[in-house]
């Protein structure tokens, strides 16, 4: 590669422009010198501009972040390792593991780069370090990286007279071409990404829904624990979507249908039943999303764990279980994390979603088996050609909601109409006050044992 000149002897190359040369320009000497600097400093910034981001050279970005939500280092690494490592860094990327029994290996895809990490902890130090490479640059970058030179080490040190602990995260390798793009890129990521671990471990927001079912077909909170799983986990709980693909094994707490893990498409959310628990009165069950991040658009989370608990109803009075006349309390919780930017988008979503299954599940005990006709609008009957009715649906549902309060909306012609524009106000809604026959509202904690 030819050097290009400094802007010294550049400049002593031209000489200055006097006398006749500049009165051919109509200039008086003094501008026209100055006017010749002007373009040799502007060509030369502009060409060393151009050349940062055309040349080749080092790449060397370090990111420091403190995290203030951990005991110890060891948490912030399985941070890291999870949310990074195994779930992409809050990039729009999807990772593959790779691993064996001597390091962490991961494909990200789909530009199809291969990395390798290994983590190393001295038991005399609180400290925590894990060093990992490139192993192979993929198709994407494979004409621009150089062989060998990348080197990248995410440290996490005890913060002093704190709790918590400093994140350092240092990657450095060479470019044959580009150095100035490869810079900002990496700049952004590695930013993106300890973000992301950061944003992992801070303090997560509860949604808390709270019912009571009233049926006389319940003989405990096991048997609806049971009716969730498959009115719910299996059957998607009447929501307007497509019911989920099922896998693993089917679950022993289940009525046959439900299993260990579901697929929702659309998104592409991944549910795992984690736990279940009983006591006499009571009953639960744990389950997360495992693949939190853009994949699950527009529910953009880092984190999510649910807990649904089923208990003998506070006002039941000590009804007869055996008697099925009893009436169960259900407990609703939703810890998540979800991206800053969208997170009124992704709490809302989720209120909306949890909520309309709450309410579909009281209609389910409340009337089992009940369905609502899809009927002319009020004062069309005749354009209908006399048909009372087109068939029904069934009333535990989103649209069985929708049809039985329309058929109960006593509001005016331009209310109802109003209403039209106003889906999120569809169908069984309410304020989650105690008014309301599902409570529910938003905290700043976590999940309580």
């Amino acid at each position: 590669m030819t050097r290009r000149p400094s802007a010294r002897i550049h400049f002593h190359k031209t000489p200055p422009l006097v006398g006749n040369d500049a009165d051919a320009n109509n200039l008086p000497a003094d501008k026209n010198l100055h006017s010749s600097i002007y373009r040799f400093a502007k060509s030369s910034s502009d060409e060393e501009s151009e050349s940062s981001w055309t040349d080749g050279g080092r790449i060397s970005v370090t990111v420091e972040k403190d995290i203030p939500f951990v005991f110890d280092a060891d948490t912030a690494k399985e941070a890291w390792l999870k949310h990074h490592w195994r779930g992409g860094g809050g990039l729009p990327i999807y990772v593959s593991q790779k691993d064996n029994n001597e390091a962490l290996r991961r494909v990200i895809m789909p530009i199809m780069m291969e990395e390798q990490a290994l983590v190393k902890k001295d038991e005399d130090s609180p400290s925590t370090l894990i060093e990992y490479t490139v192993t192979k640059p993929g198709w994407a970058f494979q004409s621009d990286l150089v062989d060998n030179s990348h080197s990248s080490s995410v440290s996490f040190v005890p913060l002093e007279n704190s709790s918590g602990c400093k994140m350092i995260w240092n990657v450095e390798f060479d470019t044959i071409r580009f150095r100035g793009l490869y810079q900002a890129v990496t700049e952004f990521t590695i930013g993106t990404a300890s973000r992301t671990v950061v944003e992992s471990l801070s303090t997560p927001r509860l949604l808390t829904v709270q019912s009571t079912f009233n049926s006389t077909s319940l003989s405990s909170p096991i048997e609806a624990r049971k009716e969730w799983l498959e009115f719910v986990w299996a059957r998607g709980g009447g929501l307007p979507l497509p019911p989920g693909f099922l896998r693993g094994e089917v679950l022993e707490e289940g009525g046959g249908s439900a299993k260990r893990s579901i697929v929702r498409v659309p998104p592409l959310i991944v549910e795992t039943i984690l736990s279940t628990d009983s006591t006499e009165d009571s009953t639960e069950l744990m389950y997360e999303v495992e693949n939190p991040g853009w994949l699950t658009f527009p529910f953009l989370l880092h984190t999510h764990l649910a807990r649904v608990r089923f208990s003998r109803a506070s006002n039941d009075g000590g009804g007869d279980w055996e008697g099925g006349d009893g009436s169960v309390d259900i407990k609703w919780e939703m810890e998540v994390r979800p991206f800053p930017i969208f997170a009124p988008l992704v709490e809302k979503l989720l209120e909306m979603a949890i909520t309309t299954i709450v309410r579909n599940l009281v209609v389910h005990f409340a009337d089992p088996g009940a369905t609502v006709e899809i009927r002319p609008a009020r004062g069309n009957e005749n354009l209908a050609g006399g048909i009372d009715s087109f068939g029904s649906v069934p009333n535990d549902t989103w649209l069985g909601g929708v049809l039985d309060a329309h058929l109960r909306d006593d509001r005016s012609t331009v209310e109802q109409t109003l209403s039209l524009v106003q889906p999120w106000l569809w169908g069984r809604t309410g304020n989650g006050d105690e008014d309301d026959d599902v409570m529910f509202g938003w905290s700043n904690r976590g999940m309580p044992l």
